[in-house]
């Protein structure tokens, strides 16, 4: 069966590689570059973590080198509050100000205590944040 194409967005990587994440009217996402199909939900961050639900497993990325982490996506408001919308994407609160998204809810957003932005320990008042939008990561 053949699905029509609601839309799709870029993933930016830190070597000006442009990945594209296409969206299906059937609720999954593919990313033709790197031959995947039917991805249920996506997690958006430096290290994208992609999940099929149907399979009931994560899909390992092959790309695991310092240039394929994503330094941007690309993605329009409507089209990132229809995939909010569909469950089709999750992303923490820390990710939507590193993204620069306008709605900046995380699915943590939630949990008690929790703060959009966490300190680093050996220099007080320097975010990891601004660490990582340098392209230094902490993972």
């Amino acid at each position: 069966m053949e699905y029509n194409v609601i839309g799709s967005f870029y993933a930016v990587t830190f070597d000006k590689r442009i990945i594209e994440i296409v969206v299906l009217d059937n609720d999954t996402i593919s990313i033709p570059s790197w031959g995947l199909d039917e991805i249920t939900f996506i997690k958006m961050k430096p290290r994208i973590e992609l999940y099929d639900v149907n399979k009931n497993k994560y899909i390992p990325c092959r790309y695991k080198t310092k240039d394929d982490l994503i330094v941007q996506f690309v993605v329009s408001d409507e089209l990132l509050n229809y995939l909010r919308e569909k469950c089709m994407i999750r992303y923490s609160t820390d990710m939507a100000y590193l993204y620069d998204f306008n709605n900046k809810e995380g699915y943590d957003r939630l949990k008690k205590g929790g703060k959009p932005f966490k300190w680093a320990l050996k220099k007080p008042g320097y975010k990891v944040l601004e660490k990582q939008k340098q392209g230094y990561f902490n993972i």
